[in-house]
């Protein structure tokens, strides 16, 4: 997310872009309490149909798509069987997500970097193994770097906690000599550790963090939403005692769990990104991008474009996985927005089934949208080119600093480590073209 001022190792078991002004919204009203279930039920996700949700009409401008195909020979076993899955065969009816056909050809990346670690495992303590990158927040010159660090315990990660580092260029970090902020073990919603995404400092003073749950360490399916709170970087925190948002329940897009909020300022408000999934199959591309509104940060609502139906009748995504046999054609998730000169960029992750043996491959693309609701995705995906190099991805953090896009995102470089390391790269502002 953009930076205020002063402002799944994952064992398979069965498996900030917004627009100034809002888009539709119905009176699907969260509270912290359970969603109530919507009518229809997430049956399929479709092939061959443009969708991108406007605020305007259902019909919507395509999405141009990258032609990057993951390839049939890869080398590296995954750590992790990180949900993805294989494209779907079914026709699209209003009963379905949709996803854009679109193909353009591959050009030069803005994005420059990547080659050294930025942040790593700390000692021998509650951080020495696998930080998962969170959100980045400024405060009188002191840009704070939130993530959840493990501890390697044969044959099992312990329960993530959350600390920071801390740097004046968002380049070079240090770890001061602090206890873990807070992990959320008190609260019997918050799964096995939990994730912050996003983060800011309010109006009045407040630091907020904004996270999703994970059942397992890098889980990142199944979740719910929460938040906490605090006078200062160095806490008291305190966890929200009821989630933001939990899986939409039985005939929602949504249905099994909600992960990764973005959280952005608007002119009236707030707009919060995050991704969700309709069922536990991994075998199917069904999941998508959302996003609720709210005035106060504290009741949210729901986008809705109320010309759709069926598994869409009362939400609706606004970021769809890519067209077949493209590089995100299995699943968009992680979401994370920031604004830029003339309108929003996400970048967002995507997964892939590896063809030669079990196991998944993680890659991270952008988009860009002129007000936050239709998005177009560019044609230098994916931004790394994971193919086998690396063996897995948790997260991705986004923050603008000075003139330019930080995206930092964690990876592991084989199977056999015990660890991972946090990488950067980095792309001007100005060669982010966002077209209306």
């Amino acid at each position: 997310m953009a930076v205020p001022s002063a402002a799944e190792h994952r064992r398979d078991e069965s498996t900030s872009g917004v627009t100034r002004g809002s888009g539709r919204r119905h009176s699907m009203v969260v509270t912290r309490t359970r969603i109530a279930s919507i009518r229809a039920r997430l049956r399929a996700v479709p092939v061959g149909v443009a969708l991108v949700v406007s605020a305007c009409s259902a019909t919507s401008a395509p999405m141009s798509e990258s032609t990057t195909v993951p390839p049939e020979d890869l080398t590296t076993t995954s750590l992790r069987t990180d949900p993805g899955g294989a494209v779907a065969d079914t026709v699209g009816t209003q009963d379905t997500i949709t996803r854009d056909t679109t193909t353009t050809t591959m050009a030069s990346s803005p994005f420059t970097g990547g080659e050294a670690s930025v942040l790593g495992p700390n000692g021998d303590g509650w951080n020495d193994n696998f930080p998962v990158p969170g959100p980045v927040i400024e405060s009188d010159g002191t840009l704070y770097f939130f993530y959840t660090g493990h501890t390697y315990a044969a044959p099992n990660l312990q329960r993530g906690q959350v600390g920071y580092a801390t740097s004046v260029d968002g380049v070079d970090w240090a770890f001061p000599d602090i206890e873990p902020l807070f992990d959320g073990s008190q609260l019997a919603w918050s799964g096995a550790s939990v994730y912050p995404t996003s983060g800011m400092i309010l109006d009045d003073g407040t630091w907020a963090l904004w996270f999703s749950t994970v059942p397992r360490a890098f889980s990142i399916r199944g979740g719910s939403i929460g938040r906490a709170t605090a006078p200062g970087p160095d806490g008291p925190w305190v966890v929200d005692p009821e989630p933001i948002l939990e899986p939409g329940g039985e005939g929602t897009w949504f249905e099994k769990g909600v992960n990764a909020p973005s959280v952005v300022r608007t002119d009236d408000g707030f707009r919060m990104y995050f991704d969700g999934h309709g069922n536990d199959i991994d075998s199917e591309p069904d999941r998508a991008i959302g996003m609720m509104t709210s005035e106060d940060g504290e009741t949210w609502v729901m986008y809705d474009d109320p010309s759709t139906g069926g598994i869409l009748e009362g939400s609706d995504p606004v970021f769809a996985p890519g067209a077949p046999d493209t590089w995100d054609a299995a699943r968009v998730m992680a979401p994370q927005v920031v604004e830029v000169p003339g309108g929003f960029v996400m970048v967002y992750l995507s997964s892939w089934r590896r063809a030669d043996r079990p196991g998944f491959l993680q890659d991270v693309g952008y988009a860009t949208s002129s007000d936050g609701i239709t998005w177009r995705r560019a044609d230098t995906n994916p931004l790394i080119g994971n193919r086998g190099t690396i063996a897995f991805i948790t997260l991705s953090s986004v923050a603008r600093i000075g003139d330019r896009i930080h995206v930092y995102y964690d990876i592991a470089g084989n199977a056999a480590g015990t660890s991972s390391f946090v990488v950067l790269r980095t792309a001007d502002m100005e060669d982010l073209t966002i077209e209306s």
